[in-house]
C-alpha cells in the first residue's frame, strides 16, 4: 500500500522553515539536529510532509557525520615508531643486510634480537647507529 501523496505546498513551507542544506559546519549540524529532534518529538503525530522532511534531515545528518568520522580516521596519527622499527626501515631503505650491524651489537644473535624488538638498544649502540646511518641517535633511543 502506497503512502498518500504529500501536499507540496505544506512540504514547501516546512522546507522554508527548516532550510535543509549540505552541512558544512558544526553550527549547521546542530541546527539540522534540532530540526530533526523537534520532528521526532511529534512521534506518530507527524504529517506525511513532516515525515518526508525528517527523512531528508536524517539523510543529510548521516552524510555529514560519516564524513566527519572518515576525516577523523584519516587524521589519526600513529605513534612514533619503536627504535627497532626505525632501524629496520633504515636498513631496508638503504638495501643493507643486517650483517652491517654486527660490529655495533657484537654478534648476529644480538642483531636479530634487536631487530625483532626483543632487546633494547643501549645509548652507546644508539650513538653508533646514528653515526653509521648518519641520523640523530635519538631515533634509536627508547623511552627513558
Amino acid at each position: 500500500m502506497d503512502d498518500p501523496p504529500i501536499d507540496l505546498g505544506k512540504y514547501g513551507e516546512l522546507l522554508l522553515s527548516a532550510l535543509p542544506c549540505l552541512i558544512e559546519s558544526e553550527e549547521e549540524h546542530d541546527r539540522m539536529l534540532t530540526s530533526a529532534e523537534t520532528l521526532m518529538d511529534k512521534g506518530d503525530a507527524l504529517s506525511q510532509e513532516e515525515r518526508k522532511l525528517l527523512e531528508l534531515l536524517v539523510l543529510i545528518i548521516e552524510v555529514f557525520e560519516r564524513e566527519v568520522a572518515e576525516e577523523e580516521e584519516e587524521t589519526e596519527v600513529e605513534g612514533e615508531p619503536e627504535p627497532h622499527e626505525t632501524l629496520l626501515r633504515l636498513l631496508t631503505s638503504r638495501g643493507w643486510k643486517q650483517e652491517v650491524l654486527n660490529d655495533v651489537f657484537g654478534n648476529p644473535l644480538l642483531v636479530a634480537e634487536v631487530l625483532a624488538g626483543r632487546r633494547a638498544i643501549s645509548k652507546g649502540q644508539a650513538k653508533a647507529l646514528g653515526k653509521l646511518f648518519k641520523v640523530p641517535p635519538k631515533l634509536f633511543a627508547g623511552e627513558a
